[in-house]
């Protein structure tokens, strides 16, 4: 796992958590989304609208789930 250490400026930008957040790069391009936990509250999966959801399907990248069951069926 990747760990990544925020400093002061980045953590204040961030909504008190649980939340999620979209994190993008310098110019702008999608680069994941993180959660966000504070304290002992839960992280709780987020709800996205069909809007939301139709968008994440035009965007760029990823793989088919097909190709991801095949590489974990590799792995046993």
């Amino acid at each position: 796992m990747t760990q990544i250490t925020l400093s002061p400026g980045q953590l204040e930008g961030l909504v008190p958590g649980p939340a999620l957040v979209e994190c993008r790069d310098g110019i702008g391009n999608l680069v994941g989304y993180l959660h966000i936990a504070v304290g002992s509250r839960e992280v709780k999966v987020p709800q996205f609208t069909a809007d939301e959801l139709d968008q994440f399907e035009q965007e760029p990248g990823g793989r088919s789930l097909s190709d991801i069951l095949s590489d974990l069926r590799k792995q046993r």
